[in-house]
């Protein structure tokens, strides 16, 4: 899921498995329990059971991104086709706008 609060759910109607009305924000502790790890530097990948990932594809237009590592305040640096093959995730069309954000 993405970390923004206002997720668009209805973006994902139309995908094969996936029932809007079960398309939800978890909680911390329900992260937790699902991935192992706590909400703030969840990483990509090391669920402690197979969980389905649904990856934006507007990430496929930056030529590098930064996910979680892990650890609350730690990132690493990855690619779309990266993180697509480490996590076994499906591109799918999510966002609803694009916000492009000036490097500092």
């Amino acid at each position: 899921m993405p970390m923004w609060s206002n997720f668009p759910a209805r973006r994902l109607d139309g995908l094969p498995g996936v029932a809007r009305k079960r398309v939800r924000r978890a909680d911390p502790a329900f992260v937790l329990t699902a991935t192992g790890q706590e909400v703030g530097g969840m990483a990509p990948v090391g669920r402690p059971r197979p969980v389905r990932v649904l990856i934006d594809a507007t990430l496929a237009g930056h030529e590098r991104l930064r996910a979680g590592a892990g650890m609350p305040h730690t990132v690493c640096r990855t690619t779309f086709p990266e993180l697509v093959r480490i996590t076994g995730g499906e591109p799918a069309e999510v966002a609803e706008a694009q916000v492009r954000l000036t490097p500092r």
